[in-house]
């Protein structure tokens, strides 16, 4: 939804949604063209996921597509990449049952347990905080979104 429509539809360089471990949530652009849509689509996502429409079959497809990530974080073999992960383990006080965990609930994801994500989305939305990064000409174009804005 966010790649097609953000990215796709409206221009910007890439656009995707970050949940971390604690569940703060990111919904995130770069280069974009167009704040205040890209802001309507954030906000509008939240519908999207509470009436998406697709089959159990249809999400494990996606599900075993998108776990390539995850999987990948053991890509062992290629040294540079097991450093890497064995930093981030240590840093980040992961280990491979955190890995497992991750990946056992993926798996078990239910199309129902997608919608009523949706309204966790929509509750997180409601009391969001934005940041936006950009050129100067576009932000000014869109201050009236913004209670304050600062050249950094």
């Amino acid at each position: 939804y966010l790649f097609d429509n953000v990215r796709l539809k409206g221009g910007a360089y890439t656009a995707g949604a970050y949940i971390g471990k604690d569940l703060s949530m990111i919904l995130y652009s770069d280069s974009d063209p167009n704040v205040k849509k890209t802001l309507d689509i954030y906000f509008d996502s939240a519908k999207y996921i509470k009436n998406i429409k697709i089959n159990q079959n249809e999400l494990n497809n996606y599900i075993i597509k998108n776990s390539y990530e995850i999987i990948n974080q053991f890509n062992f073999g290629n040294k540079f990449m097991e450093a890497n992960e064995a930093i981030d383990l240590k840093i980040n006080n992961k280990n491979i049952e955190f890995y497992q965990n991750i990946l056992k609930e993926l798996f078990n994801t239910k199309v129902e347990d997608i919608n009523k994500f949706g309204d966790t989305l929509e509750e997180a939305l409601e009391d969001s905080v934005y940041s936006v990064q950009g050129d100067e000409v576009t932000i000014l174009n869109n201050k009236q979104l913004f209670d304050d804005i600062k050249k950094i």
